[in-house]
């Protein structure tokens, strides 16, 4: 269940963020939103159930995910994207940590265990995953 949120997290967040862009990225917030648009469809579909569940007040339980982002991105987190977040999954806690991506890439690496990490370059994104 969890694995599930967190990909609809994700995609939600990236969409919100891309969505912010300026007109010079258009096309490329354009291409994004549309593959956002897909995940975000195959996520919400795999995790109806789950999140039904996570929002239900009989279980009584809450998921927590943690957001490492770039510290650009804590004003459109904070503000928009996780208080819409958690309106729409109430049983999801969105806490968030914010620092320079290479300093969020070298946490991650050593043993923070975030849930979604939105760095302000691909340059770290790419060395976490090619670390596995």
């Amino acid at each position: 269940m969890k694995k599930e949120i967190l990909k609809m997290a994700a995609v939600m967040m990236a969409a919100g963020l891309l969505a912010g862009c300026g007109t010079a990225a258009t096309k490329t917030t354009e291409a994004a939103a549309e593959a956002s648009s897909d995940a975000a469809t195959e996520a919400e579909t795999e995790t109806e159930a789950e999140s039904e569940s996570a929002e239900s007040p009989a279980s009584g339980e809450k998921t927590e995910i943690l957001v490492a982002a770039a510290a650009s991105l804590k004003n459109a987190y904070e503000d928009e994207l996780i208080p819409m977040f958690q309106d729409k999954y109430p049983g999801v806690v969105v806490k968030g940590t914010y620092d320079s991506s290479g300093k969020l890439q070298t946490q991650i690496e050593e043993g923070l265990e975030a849930d979604v990490f939105m760095s302000a370059a691909t340059k770290q994104m790419t060395a976490l995953e090619e670390e596995g």
